[in-house]
């Protein structure tokens, strides 16, 4: 419920960058509880994100997701 919480103020606050951590994390949460389609789900948003974001112009954005992901 807090997890949903914060995924419903980050999408509303536009804190892009925070998205792939949090659907990551819901992916995570899914996969220990035996649901892996619901899983999957949650990490295609992330990976989404992330390749967005990969692709941005900005290489300090870019480098610093993969610091924080890597």
């Amino acid at each position: 419920k807090i997890n949903r919480e914060l995924l419903e103020l980050t999408e509303n606050a536009d804190f892009r960058d925070a998205l792939p951590g949090i659907y990551l994390t819901f992916a995570e949460a899914y996969f220990h509880l035996g649901q892996p389609q619901k899983s999957l789900e949650n990490l295609e948003k992330s990976l989404a994100f992330i390749e967005d974001i990969r692709k941005s112009e900005n290489a300090s954005l870019a480098l610093g997701l993969f610091e924080t992901y890597h």
